[in-house]
């Protein structure tokens, strides 16, 4: 009986410890799934969250992208319309001088007068030089765009007190009045028909000063050109008096006896370049001869233009804008030339969409 009860309870721990045994390893199982669910969930967590993080990361990427792009074309943009500034200038005075007597398609003038409002109101977004400054001057006065007291200030910067003369870029030091000179001639033709802007500085004076000095020089003759642009400039400003003009004679005389050969023998092919040279000549005869034979030369040679080699659009280029402006000048009736008056809203289109329409 004995040895019954005692087999009976040695079963009994057997099962027992079966049954612990059992129970752990249940336990360790499901521990062990816990821990690789777990295990599991974190790496899930993980991946989405490197999911989010690569995808911020494009996302980043993309806009940075974007932002340095539309930078990159903004840039672009200023460097390509404030580069072009004086031609802006050149081209709504020119327009607006014409427009009653010729025709401009409404696309290109609406565009024309996008971009040069464009300029003047992003002018200090780029470095630019001081011609187109003047050109924004331009802009401003045809346009309205109420900035020209903030203009001739900013003209300030470009102005050298010493010399009286204009100097290209703002942070030009130790430039002498020979290497301004050329500068300012430019900017007083671009601003010509503004007395207002030019009597803002003593441009007269400094133009003057450096002329007479020329004038007197040993070397005078290599400033030939600028001494006559500055004589035909100041009188046209009725500023002659300003000026010496022993030795003037000379240079003048050289520089358009040929051309003058052919008006007196009525040899020209009657062109729009011809017209400015004969508007010289007819300046420098009445001041320096008191002789007024060549007064109705450039208005006659004007009216004579009747074919396409006449408007020169070849010949100047870019620079056509700056041949228009002084051709207004030049001439007393724009419009006694039909031909010519709807053939320059042809050709000054074309000069737009080719060299301006960037």
């Amino acid at each position: 009986m004995s040895n019954k009860n005692s087999v009976k309870k040695k079963d009994e721990t057997i099962n027992k410890k079966e049954v612990e045994k059992k129970v752990k390893g249940e336990r360790k199982n499901k521990l062990q799934e816990l821990a690789e669910d777990e295990n599991a969930s974190i790496f899930k967590r993980v991946a989405v969250l490197s999911g989010i993080l690569l995808i911020a990361f494009a996302l980043v990427l993309i806009f940075i992208k974007v932002f340095f792009t539309y930078q990159g074309d903004q840039n672009l943009k200023n460097i390509s319309i404030l580069g072009n500034a004086k031609y802006y200038g050149l081209m709504v005075e020119s327009v607006d001088s014409l427009d009653e007597y010729t025709s401009f398609s409404t696309e290109m003038k609406s565009d024309l007068e996008s971009k040069a409002k464009y300029a003047v109101k992003n002018y200090k977004k780029i470095t630019i030089d001081s011609s187109k400054v003047a050109g924004l001057l331009l802009i401003d006065k045809h346009l309205n765009m109420g900035k020209y007291d903030e203009l001739i200030d900013y003209m300030r910067e470009y102005y050298d007190s010493d010399s009286k003369l204009f100097k290209e870029m703002k942070d030009d030091e130790n430039k002498t009045a020979d290497d301004l000179i050329a500068n300012t001639i430019n900017i007083s033709y671009l601003l010509r028909r503004y007395d207002d802007v030019l009597d803002e500085f003593e441009i007269y004076d400094g133009l003057a000063n450096w002329y007479n000095e020329k004038l007197k020089s040993a070397d005078s003759s290599k400033y030939n050109t600028a001494m006559s642009e500055v004589f035909f400039l100041m009188y046209e400003k009725n500023k002659q008096s300003m000026l010496e003009t022993d030795g003037i004679k000379e240079i003048l005389e050289e520089t358009y006896a040929e051309f003058k050969t052919k008006i007196d023998d009525d040899q020209l092919s009657n062109s729009i370049g011809e017209v400015l040279i004969a508007k010289r000549i007819s300046q420098y005869r009445q001041m320096l001869y008191n002789d007024g034979t060549y007064i109705d030369s450039a208005q006659d040679i004007y009216e004579d233009i009747e074919n396409e080699e006449g408007l020169m659009f070849d010949t100047y280029g870019k620079e056509y804008a700056f041949a228009i402006s002084d051709l207004i000048c030049s001439v007393d009736d724009i419009e006694a030339n039909e031909f010519v008056t709807k053939k320059l809203g042809e050709t000054l289109e074309k000069y737009y969409n080719d060299y301006l329409d960037e």
